[in-house]
C-alpha cells in the first residue's frame, strides 16, 4: 500500500537524478533545458494543466498520484479519478478486465469509457 511516510522510491531518485540521466544518455545540459517557467506559463504547471478534454486516472497505489491533478475542472472538460482499491496501481485501468477486478476499478473504466464516448460522439451532448 502506498504511503507518504514509507516511500516506494529511493530518495536518490529525484529531479537531479533524471537530469543527470538525460545528460548521460542524450548529452543534454538540463541546467538550461527545459525552461520550466516558460512551459508552466504556456501550458499550466503542477496540477493545473491548461488543456481540455483530459481524463486523469490514478490508482490508490500510484506513487506519483500526489503530483498529478486530483480535482475535476469541468470548465475545460477535465476529470480526475482515483481508483481506491488495494490492488490499483499505475495503468491498472488499462489492463484487460477480469471477473474478479475490484468494483472501484470497474467504475473507473466505465467513467473513462463514458468520457471518451462523449468526446468522440459530441452529438450526444445535444440530446
Amino acid at each position: 500500500m502506498a504511503s507518504r511516510l514509507h516511500q516506494e522510491r529511493s530518495e536518490f531518485v529525484d529531479e537531479q537524478y533524471y537530469a543527470d540521466q538525460c545528460n548521460q544518455i542524450f548529452g543534454l545540459d538540463m541546467s538550461v533545458y527545459p525552461d520550466i517557467a516558460a512551459t508552466e506559463a504556456a501550458f499550466g504547471g503542477g496540477n493545473k494543466i491548461n488543456s481540455t478534454n483530459i481524463f486523469f486516472a490514478n490508482g490508490k497505489e500510484d506513487p506519483w498520484k500526489w503530483v498529478t491533478q486530483l480535482e475535476n475542472r469541468p470548465e475545460i472538460n477535465q476529470v480526475s479519478m482515483v481508483s481506491e482499491c488495494d490492488t490499483c496501481g499505475h495503468c491498472c485501468d488499462l489492463h484487460t478486465p477480469e471477473p474478479n477486478d475490484p468494483e472501484e476499478l470497474n467504475n473507473t473504466r466505465q467513467q473513462i469509457y463514458n468520457f471518451l464516448d462523449l468526446i468522440l460522439n459530441p452529438t450526444q451532448l445535444l440530446q
